[in-house]
């Protein structure tokens, strides 16, 4: 079995929300959103030769994955903007459903961090605005 289908197999038969493989190594996240992919960057480590299997990526989650740099994807949802920001960016994926875009948690509306992005076109900036939201929204719940 490839890091691909080993990332997949993990995500599907547990209650992870992001699997990340290479070799015999294994990271796992139960944390929701794009907050797992937050910290892998944050954490300065090389995951490119990593296989990686999310169970929701948005266009925000996509330009997450050009900066860690992966090569091979699998998710169960993906948007159609998340899709087109990983093929333009030669990052191979797999994924089981398409939707034009990720809805929120109550499914009232749609994923903040896939509005917040949905005008960004680099994965630079869409890093600074997802960062700045993220920060935002953990001083609200402080509040």
């Amino acid at each position: 079995m490839n890091n691909l289908e080993i990332a997949k197999q993990t995500l599907n038969s547990n209650n992870y929300t992001l699997v990340a493989v290479y070799e015999n190594k294994i990271k796992t996240s139960l944390d929701r959103g794009v907050k797992p992919l937050i910290n892998l960057i944050d954490s300065n480590q090389d995951f490119s030769n990593f296989a990686f299997a999310d169970k929701v990526i948005g266009k925000a989650a996509a330009f997450l994955y050009v900066i860690l740099n992966v090569k091979a994807i699998y998710t169960p949802l993906i948007s159609e903007k998340a899709l087109i920001v990983l093929k333009q960016n030669n990052i191979y994926v797999e994924y089981d459903k398409i939707v034009p875009l990720i809805r929120n948690r109550t499914n009232t509306g749609y994923c903040p961090m896939e509005t917040l992005v949905l005008n960004i076109d680099s994965s630079l900036e869409a890093y600074q605005a997802i960062k700045k939201k993220v920060s935002e929204m953990k001083n609200e719940r402080v509040s």
